[in-house]
């Protein structure tokens, strides 16, 4: 797992899932700036905008990119099934 955090110099990162059944521990994005407090119940469900959180199941051959500035943690693996992924970041020079 990994406690919550941003990846500084960089503009965007990601996460490729290799291996992964779906229960090995969500990737969860965090907000901060209490926006959603402001926002009425619009919508039936909840998206990353109307939402503090929002939480991606791991799925094997899936890949994830998003803004390094966007806080996310990745909640502990309680199984005992592997789940491996590789992570990265790109920055501009």
């Amino acid at each position: 797992y990994n406690a919550p955090h941003t990846h500084p110099k960089s503009v965007f990162s990601g996460v490729f899932y290799i291996k992964a059944n779906g229960n090995e521990g969500e990737i969860e994005f965090l907000r901060d700036d209490d926006s959603q407090n402001f926002l009425p119940e619009l919508t039936e469900s909840s998206s990353f905008y109307t939402s503090h959180s929002k939480k991606y199941t791991p799925e094997a051959n899936t890949l994830l990119v998003f803004g390094s500035w966007m806080k996310h943690w990745v909640i502990p693996n309680l199984t005992k099934l592997d789940r491996i992924s590789v992570s990265f970041n790109t920055y501009v020079k």
